[in-house]
């Protein structure tokens, strides 16, 4: 079942929450990346993590708009 929106060709409002691994396009930014995260978990002692871009979509009646981090 589909709503009147969707059959007019109209999106309901929503939210998309992203999360890209870091360096997923690109050589330099994977591995300067990996490079901070082992240098600070160094100096902090704990284990290295896996670091991540989020990006937060949001869709409205009349328009969309992004925002990364």
């Amino acid at each position: 079942m589909t709503s009147m929106d969707e059959q007019e060709g109209r999106r309901a409002p929503a939210v998309d929450l992203y999360w890209i691994p870091l360096g997923a396009g690109g050589y330099v930014v994977r591995l300067s990346g990996k490079l901070y995260e082992a240098l600070k978990a160094l100096v902090e002692h704990r284990p290295r993590l896996d670091l991540y871009h989020s990006a937060l979509q949001i869709w409205t009646d009349s328009s969309s708009s992004a925002q990364r981090s």
